[in-house]
C-alpha cells in the first residue's frame, strides 16, 4: 500500500496517476473517515481492515486536515484528531509514503 498526503489541491491525484497508474486508488480518504464517524463506525478498525485484505496495489490519497486553526466545534476537533491517528496508522503500515506540496512529491518513507 502507498499513502499520498498533502493539502487540498496540491497535485496528489496527478502525481498518483503519473507514478502509479496500475494501482487501485482510494481518493479523499479523509472523507471516508468523516463518513465512518458519522455512521458510528470506528475509523481505526476500518483502516485495519484495509491491511487484512492484503491488497499490495492499493494507493490511498488523503488531505492533511490537521494544520491551521483548530475548530471550535467539539465534533470537528474529534474528527481531525481521529483522521490524524488513522493517517499515522496508514503511514506506519504503508510500503511508501509521499507528501505532495505545490505539485512536488517528497518521499518521506
Amino acid at each position: 500500500m502507498i499513502l499520498i498526503i498533502g493539502g487540498k489541491s496540491q497535485g496528489k491525484k496527478a502525481f498518483a496517476a503519473k507514478e502509479f497508474p496500475e494501482y487501485k486508488v482510494v481518493e479523499q480518504y479523509q472523507e471516508t473517515v468523516r463518513k465512518q464517524m458519522l455512521d458510528g463506525l470506528d475509523p481505526m478498525q476500518e483502516a485495519e481492515k484495509l491491511f487484512l485484505q492484503g491488497d499490495e496495489q492499493l494507493l490511498i490519497i488523503t488531505d492533511e486536515i490537521g494544520c491551521g486553526i483548530v475548530p471550535m466545534d467539539p465534533w470537528e476537533r474529534a474528527y481531525r484528531e481521529t483522521d490524524g491517528r488513522v493517517n499515522g496508522y496508514l503511514a506506519e503500515h504503508a510500503e511508501s509514503v509521499y507528501r505532495v506540496l505545490a505539485g512536488i512529491a517528497m518521499k518521506i518513507k
